[in-house]
């Protein structure tokens, strides 16, 4: 199941880069295609050092790739973000420090001729994990996985675009699907499925807003924000994915990164303790992180 879906995704963002470079040959002026990857390595080592250290290997890495078509009355969006990082201490052994996939594909039809900023848009986005995650120290029970939670996110609306910098999409017909394919977290009701059941389906309402723009010299900011609520169970709870992303190229091949990310979901429960340590309950809460990063930049 896994190969299955990552290779759908990836199917489906290689045959749109195919095509992209079949139309280049005859008109490339339509299509802007880009990709930027990011790695960051660092390493520790200790023999017999009286101020004390712990071996240490840590490696992440952030990939971003678009492939972007406009003529007439057509836009058409495609995109792949992909982040992944971990740490190897000799004393605690392997651990995950960053973990994304997302995919998405904007279509966009702008109804007015003489107003191109406007446009009828459906939007198909879906975001995942690669492997399994752990609430440190505890590492022997998973709390999420790959498909665990996954989120497919369908939806149709009205798109402002402001150059290729900004755009705000308002969707009053959007359907989140969650998936939970882990058995475990599917038995115990994880990220808000019925206990047991593996698929849960909301009809509601989203409001998505993105950001890219190069805001001081050598300095990106990249932002991507999606609400959703639903119609159904507790409308107005809002669920809220956003992603942040600072850039600050140093030359041509080195970088620095900063990112933010922010997630609220009414549906993920999230355990409480008091002062003490001692678990209180359980309930909606936001989940933050925070990811920075020094290394090899290679931009296409």
């Amino acid at each position: 199941m896994k190969r299955s879906l990552i290779s759908l995704v990836l199917a489906g963002f290689i045959s749109g880069e195919i095509i992209a470079q079949d139309t280049q040959q005859q008109d490339s002026s339509y299509w802007d295609l880009g990709w930027i990857g990011i790695f960051t390595f660092s390493q520790s080592s200790f023999t017999n050092w009286q101020a004390g250290g712990d071996n240490t290997v840590a490696l992440s890495t952030i990939q971003n790739a678009h492939a972007k078509y406009n003529k007439g009355r057509i836009s058409w969006n495609q995109h792949l973000e992909f982040s992944y990082g971990f740490t190897n201490q000799k004393s605690q052994g392997f651990r995950k420090t960053d973990d994304k996939i997302l995919f998405g594909i904007d279509v966009g039809y702008r109804f007015i001729q003489d107003k191109p900023e406007w446009l009828w848009t459906t939007t198909v986005s879906f975001r995942t994990q690669v492997s399994d995650g752990f609430n440190y120290p505890n590492d022997s029970m998973n709390i999420s996985g790959f498909m665990a939670p996954g989120y497919l996110l369908v939806d149709m609306g009205m798109e402002y675009k402001k150059g290729d910098h900004f755009k705000v999409v308002y969707s009053p017909i959007a359907v989140k699907t969650t998936f939970v394919l882990d058995d475990t977290l599917s038995a115990n009701g994880a990220f808000g499925v019925k206990p047991g059941q593996k698929v849960r389906s909301q009809f509601g309402t989203s409001l998505r807003a993105s950001f890219d723009k190069e805001i001081l010299k050598n300095v990106n900011f990249s932002s991507n924000v999606i609400l959703f609520t639903g119609y159904q169970n507790n409308f107005g709870n809002i669920d809220v994915f956003w992603s942040n992303l600072f850039t600050l190229k140093i030359n041509n091949f080195l970088a620095s990164t900063l990112v933010l990310d922010l997630i609220y979901d009414d549906d993920i429960k999230i355990k409480k303790f008091d002062d003490d340590g001692n678990l209180t309950g359980e309930g909606p809460g936001l989940q933050f992180k925070e990811v920075f990063g020094l290394g090899l930049t290679i931009k296409l």
